[in-house]
Formats: structure tokens, sequence, C-alpha cells
């Protein structure tokens, strides 16, 4: 606490009565007079609370060794003798200084000790330097202030890191090996200057956080002290990482120009290393939170292996930004996928602010081997024509409010090497804020977006990146209306529906086989049952196992006359005769009488005029 602030008269009452002696003392003035006069006294009681107990002896643990007089150590400690370590049962002299761990202690009262808990509260042992941890609050307890500061957060510092030139790789690399199989953050604090390295993070759950910069992108960075290595790279392409990432941290993938005055970053290609932060095969779960990454050919890369993913990334608060002015391998988000189905990138949403590079692309996204389903939003500030590259035709976008914004109407924001169908809601779904822009497809031909339009689509691989097989729900010909159009590469498709309701409505076309609320242009396999409220409209024909059961209809019968029967009839066991009766002979006719009226009712079933219409004229 600071010293009590000091009294001092701000008005001369003796004047005031010599010079105005009928009017008593202003009001006013006593009031200001007492209130300073009370904040001093309150301010000494405080002081004084700190240094003395309530039965007036000096407070416990209030003397530091640091207060105490050179002269008063000297005769505590006459060649060390009085200097003893604290053990039960052993017989202490007055003015001794026992040591228990990191606390000092003066013998008050000479004793035989017992439980130190007990001999401190009796007044034998007095603290007089306490480097103990207590922390606010009921049911807290001491501990090591050095355990304490231990708890999972180191400063890149305590292992011999340090601003300006210095190569900080090693000490970021002791630092991270401190932190053990834990993980925890490790602190740069905040400078005017740069911190310069080129670490490789392979361990989980470690977080680099800083100060947030100077508040400007290209100042106090973390940046490249070699320049053909990234300043950050995060795994190793053969283990997996789990939940890393960076906090109010600013890196940049460049460094200063030394022809520059001041710290002002080059934008030029030379003077960039290949990434700002690479995330290599096995980082999974890294976030980027309130931070900032600058320039780097690739200001941001995520490169899985054939063996490890890059997945769950999420970058809230932050911003990519790439100002790269000569290059057009230049992108701020770079990110691939492999071949290999271990080597998967998804799950992964870049949702922020990103600025683009004058001469290459915002983002590019590489799933020529196998596809890529990436999650984009917030606002994209990006070159006309050089948006967002897609690669591979299993590569698509999920639109989180996306707002791709180059400056102008009616040019190219998203780009595809694709081309057919020329559908975007093949591949893009989701809502895009700033409309009136356009898709170009791999022959160079464009499609303009709608303003505000969202495009329903999806695909399995976008959701599920193990699958082979596409599922597109949108449109054949108007990718912005609401029909729904479900195609798939194989007899069996991959999509699978275990135990889900749907419902479709449609109240035009009910008995088409080209159109309706569900079209199947393959074929259905049913495991169990279809229910149908009203009409099941199919082109082809039903079977039962390896049986055809039900084809197109037969023509060429025509509808009988007379009488059809449905009731039950009775089996004819007549035998032949010698000589026919009359009543022989009735029998036979009635019997004749009714297969023709049974075979008229079946066909009257069957046939198209009032019946099933497996039959038709």
């Amino acid at each position: 606490m600071a010293q009590p602030t000091p009294y001092a008269p701000s008005f001369d009452f003796t004047q005031f009565a010599t010079d105005t002696p009928a009017e008593p003392p202003p009001g006013v003035r006593l009031d200001a007079e007492y209130d300073a006069i009370a904040l001093t006294l309150e301010e000494v009681l405080a002081n004084l609370a700190l240094i003395q107990r309530d039965d007036g002896q000096l407070r416990n643990a209030s003397v530091r060794l640091a207060t105490l007089h050179s002269e008063v150590i000297a005769a505590l400690n006459v060649a060390g003798s009085n200097v003893v370590t604290w053990a039960t049962g052993t017989a202490y002299s007055q003015g001794q200084i026992v040591i228990d761990g990191d606390d000092v202690y003066l013998v008050a009262i000479a004793h035989t000790s017992g439980v130190l808990a007990t001999d401190v509260a009796a007044g034998r042992l007095i603290r007089v330097f306490d480097s103990r941890f207590i922390a606010a609050g009921t049911g807290a307890v001491s501990r090591p202030v050095q355990d304490k500061l231990r708890e999972a957060v180191v400063s890149i510092t305590d292992y011999g890191g340090a601003a300006g030139l210095n190569d900080n790789t090693s000490a970021l690399a002791l630092a991270v090996a401190a932190l053990g199989v834990g993980g925890g953050r490790i602190l740069f604090p905040g400078t005017a200057e740069d911190w310069l390295l080129n670490a490789v993070i392979t361990a989980n759950n470690i977080t680099l956080e800083g100060m947030g910069g100077l508040g400007d992108f290209n100042e106090a960075c973390l940046r490249p002290f070699d320049i053909t290595k990234p300043t950050l790279t995060f795994g190793d392409g053969t283990t997996d990482y789990r939940s890393c990432g960076i906090d109010n941290l600013h890196v940049a993938g460049c460094i200063v120009d030394p022809a520059s005055p001041s710290p002002i970053i080059s934008n030029l290609a030379a003077n960039n290393a290949p990434q700002a932060v690479l995330l290599k095969g096995g980082t999974i779960n890294f976030t980027m939170t309130r931070s900032v990454l600058y320039n780097g050919i690739q200001t941001l890369a995520l490169k899985p292996s054939l063996t490890n993913p890059v997945t769950g990334f999420r970058m809230p608060g932050s911003t990519i930004r790439n100002d790269i002015i000569d290059s057009t391998s230049a992108r701020a988000i770079f990110s691939q996928r492999l071949a290999d189905p271990s080597g998967y990138n998804t799950d992964n949403r870049f949702e922020g602010k990103i600025n683009g590079p004058t001469l290459g692309y915002a983002a590019e996204f590489d799933g020529t081997a196998a596809g890529i389903a990436v999650e984009i939003g917030g606002y994209w500030d990006v070159k006309p024509g050089l948006g967002v590259l897609l690669k591979g035709s299993g590569t698509g976008i999920y639109a989180y409010g996306l707002d791709l914004d180059p400056g102008a109407s009616n040019v190219v924001v998203i780009e595809t090497d694709q081309t057919s169908p020329k559908d975007p809601a093949r591949f893009i779904t989701g809502l895009f804020r700033h409309g009136g822009q356009k898709i170009k497809w791999g022959d160079a031909t464009t499609t303009t977006i709608p303003a505000y339009s969202e495009m329903f689509s999806h695909q399995a691989r976008m959701s599920q990146p193990f699958l082979s097989d596409l599922v597109y729900f949108a449109p054949t010909s108007a990718p912005y209306q609401t029909s729904v159009y479900l195609d798939w590469a194989t007899d069996t498709g991959p999509m699978r529906l275990n135990g889900i309701k749907l419902q479709f409505t449609d109240t035009t076309d009910s008995n088409s086989t080209s159109s309706g609320a569900v079209q199947l242009l393959g074929g259905l396999g049913v495991a169990k049952s279809v229910c149908a409220k009203d009409v099941v409209a199919i082109a082809g024909s039903f079977w039962v196992g390896a049986d055809k059961v039900v084809q197109a209809r037969k023509t060429g019968w025509a509808v009988d006359t007379g009488t059809a029967k449905r009731t039950a009839n009775a089996t004819y066991s007549g035998t032949a005769e010698v000589a026919y009766t009359q009543a022989t002979i009735q029998t036979l006719m009635d019997a004749v009488r009714d297969v023709s009226q049974t075979v008229k009712a079946l066909k009257d079933d069957l046939h198209a005029t009032a019946g099933h219409g497996l039959l038709g004229t």
C-alpha cells in the first residue's frame, strides 16, 4: 500500500476570523478540512494494520529478510551457527533462524520443537519471510509460490528467450519441454521489438500467448529467424498432436525491410518465408484466438500427410492478411488434401477477416487428389478475379454468411477447375452476403451469384471425408430454386437412413415417372418396407429378391362383359359318365359360369379401366 496522504491545510481560519470577526467559520471550508484530515487518518490506520497486531505486537510475517538491517542479520547469523533447519524434537535457542522449505522463522522463545504450526501459534516461532501462496476465498490452502508460478504457464524469457535479433527457437523448445505431457501456455511478453524464431512444436495442448503486438498487424510480431523456414510449424506429419494454438499473438512470415527507416514489413516475395504458420499432418483441433497472421508466401498453410490429418482448425476473432505484391503464388490461406484417406483435411473453418494478396488468390483449396470440404465465413477483402480457388471435383465450401468483397460488382470471386455440371450448388452451400459476383469455371465461362443468395446443396464428402461417392441435394437446372435432385455414382450409393422418417410433398405431377416429390434415377433398395400415402410412380419394375414380380402394363386385353363374381367357388369334382343326366350337365354349366365370372372379376381388377392397371386395352 502507498504511503498515507499528507494533510496540508487549505484554508486560513485565523485570518478569516481577523478579517470578518462577526462571521462564523464557513461550513464548506470546515467540511473540506475535516475530510482531508479523515482521509489521512484512515490511510494511517490502514497502513498501521499491516505491521501491528491487535495486541500491539509487530504483525507476524511483516518483517522480510530484505527489511532487516545488515547488523541485525549479522547478529542473528554469527558464523552461520544461528541458521538451522526445522525438525521435530529439536531444541532451539532464542534468536536462531529456522528454515522450513521456502519459509524463514525467528525463534522468539527457546523451546523443543513439536508441531510447526503449533509452535507458530504459541508464539515460539515468528515467520519473518513467507514465500507461500494462499488464494482468496474459503478453503484456500497454503502452497509454495514456486509451485503456483509453475502452473502450466511459463514465459519464453524463463528459458533464455529475448526479443530483438536473437534466435528464440531453442528457448521455445525448452519451454515446451518444461511444460511436460500436460502442456500449457507459453507467454511472449509485450515488447516493441520482434521475436525471431523458426519453431517446430510437436506436443499436445501447447498455446503460445502474446500481448497483441502494438495494435497493428506489422509490429511486435513473431518473425522467421531463417527466412527459408516457416515462423511456426505445428505437427510433423507422422504423429497426431491435439489442442494446440495461439492466443492474442501476431505472427509474421516476413522480415523487416532493412532499407526502411521504420519497422515496416516488406511485401516483396523475396523477403518472405514459405509460411507464417504451417499446420502439418497430425495437427488436430488447432485454435487461433484474437490473433493476426501476416504475410509469408502462404500466410497459413494446412498440409496433411498421407497418414495423418489436419482437422478442427478454428480462428475466432482473428485475421489472416497477405499483402505480398509481386507473386502469383501468394495465398492468405492454402489448404490441401492428399489421396490417402488417413491424411484427410476436414472440419476446418476459416471464419474471420481475410485479406488477399495483390496477384495471388485469397485462398486455395486443393482437393485434386481426394476432395476437400471447407467452411468459410466472415469478411474477405479480395482482389477481382482472385478470391477463392477450388481444385478437384470433390472440393466444396460451406459459406457462413460469407462476404467476398472484391471492391467491385460483376467480377469473379470464386474459381474452379471443373467444367461440368455448371451448377454452383453442386459444390457451394450457404449464404453469400455480397451478391452480384461471379463463379468462373474451368473453361473460362462464368455464372453470376445472385445477391444474398442461399445455395442449398450437400456433398457427402463434406461431412464424411472417407466416402468416395457424392450425394448432391441441388436442382438439376436452376441451382437457386427449391427442387431437390439426388444423384450418386454407384448402384448402392453412399446415403443410408437408419430409423429416420422423411416426408416429401409435391402437389403436382403426382403420378409422373419423370418428376414429383422424390425422383430416383437409379434404384431403391429397401430392407423392410416403403409406405406411400398416395402414389408411387415407377418407370421400371418391382422385384422380390431375384424375382421380378411387377413390371410395365400388358396391353391388348379387352374388358369382359357380363357379371363378375368375387365370392367363393365350389371345386368341381365330377367324373365322366356313359350317359349324362340333366343334373350333371347343369352342374358343369354352373361350374363354367363360376369360372368365367371369376376370370372376369380378376381381369376387371387388373385392368386399367377400373382396376390396378397391370392390364390395358
